[in-house]
């Protein structure tokens, strides 16, 4: 729009100087044209005065004369003659002016056309500019009142959260007392239960004291031992019966005399035969020689175990993973892996898990059975979409996670864990 205007105003003033040009051109035309009527004026009275001194016969008579010797009246015919040559000329200036006016006059009439354009075109630029002023002062009203509007608004706003604020502050002085309060009751609770945890811990460590020393960590302290041998050594009594819990067919792994027996998952530790219970009475119990290390002997104190017994206590086993027995490449075996820990006369245990399936372990476990361990899944790659793939995937990750999950924590709790080979040892299992 402002080039517009510039160039409207450039195109005025032209036309402004043009006019200027127009109207002197006039003003000299009519001076001009003033003294031709003045000369003809003159003219006419001049002839009027000559007719009273010549007439029109003497006037041919007097350009005839061509004498120096010329009369007043010969003098003034020449003069005549002189002006009405100047009359001519004047003539002629006249016919010019008058042809200079009419192109004046054409001139005049174009800028006059475009001095209607130019003002057709202020009056539309005008219109167009009071327009867009009255949009903005419509957009400028609008916005004075939205702002009005907000102003409102945020001194309400203000309002309400001082109130909050002092809502608030006087809540918060009030949930400050109560909690110092509070506080207070729990001091002195704390002090009582403070009391009470040291006269339970006082007792704790005198029981403790009076208990007999637990064997260590990745070791256990035999179940019994072998009263005698009888049938060539293939057959012999041991020192636990049927008040003991035993049951027929449990199997017990013979080891050589030693204090404690290491739950080492190397073929080493296994003991050196395996026996079953087929009879029992009450105080000891007759046990058949189904396995037997090549050039091994079995004598009475041998001490017998199986890690799924206790004469004293019910084993409490927990089983993970996945197991192969009959190493044929199957891994469903843990089924049977449960059914060998209940057989043995363990409590099985089940736990709870967590939300992606990790079980959680609790401190009465005390052995963990843990099949092999799973191998890191590859991921699939990102133009994998099969979600019979990706499932698969995330099961087998999950697994692992949970593998590793158990083996830290269960490092952690001190729980002792056993693969499947060395359970299946220290339970004598065998194949019947």
């Amino acid at each position: 729009m402002a080039r517009v205007r510039g160039g409207n105003t450039g195109f005025a003033v032209a036309l402004v100087i043009f006019g200027c040009g127009f109207v002197i051109s006039l003003l000299v035309a009519i001076i001009f044209y003033t003294k031709i009527e003045e000369h003809k004026a003159a003219q006419i009275a001049a002839e009027e005065t000559l007719a009273d001194f010549i007439t029109s016969n003497e006037t041919v008579q007097a350009n005839d004369f061509k004498s120096n010797n010329a009369t007043v009246f010969t003098n003034m015919l020449v003069k005549i003659r002189d002006f009405e040559a100047e009359l001519r000329e004047a003539n002629d200036d006249v016919t010019r002016l008058d042809r200079e006016k009419k192109e004046m006059e054409a001139q005049f009439a174009t800028l006059d056309g475009l001095k209607k354009a130019l003002e057709e075109a202020n009056k539309v630029e005008a219109q167009r500019y009071k327009e867009t002023m009255e949009e903005r002062k419509a957009a400028v009203d609008k916005a004075l009142r939205e702002n009005a509007t907000l102003a409102t608004q945020i001194a309400e706003m203000q309002t309400k959260l001082n109130k909050f604020a002092e809502d608030a502050d006087a809540a918060a002085r009030d949930r400050i007392a109560e909690l110092t309060e509070q506080l207070k009751g729990f001091e002195d609770a704390k002090i009582a239960a403070d009391a009470e945890a040291a006269k339970w811990e006082r007792l704790y460590k005198q029981l403790l004291a009076s208990l007999p020393k637990p064997p260590p960590v990745g070791t256990t302290n035999p179940d019994g031992a072998v009263a005698s041998v009888f049938g060539q050594g293939n057959d012999l009594f041991i020192d636990l019966g049927r008040k003991d819990g035993l049951v027929m067919g449990m199997t017990f792994e013979v080891f050589d005399p030693q204090p404690v027996i290491r739950l080492s998952a190397t073929d080493e530790a296994r003991g050196k035969a395996t026996v079953e219970v087929y009879g029992l009475q009450d105080d000891a119990a007759t046990c058949r020689v189904v396995r037997r290390t090549r050039g091994s002997s079995l004598n009475p104190g041998d001490p017998i175990v199986n890690v799924a017994y206790d004469p004293n206590m019910i084993i409490k086993m927990f089983a993970f993973g996945s197991f192969d027995i009959e190493r044929d490449g199957g891994t469903n075996d843990i089924g049977r892996i449960e059914a060998i820990i209940k057989e043995s006369g363990a409590e099985l245990i089940e736990v709870t898990k967590t939300d992606a399936g990790i079980p959680v372990l609790t401190p009465d476990i005390n052995y963990i059975v843990l099949g092999a361990k799973p191998e890191l899944p590859e991921k699939p790659g990102d133009e994998v979409f099969d979600p019979v793939v990706i499932a698969e995937y995330q099961a087998k990750l999950a697994a692992n996670e949970a593998y590793f999950r158990i083996v830290d924590e269960a490092k952690i709790m001190r729980i002792p864990v056993l693969s499947q080979d060395r359970f299946l040892d220290l339970v004598g299992y065998y194949e019947r």
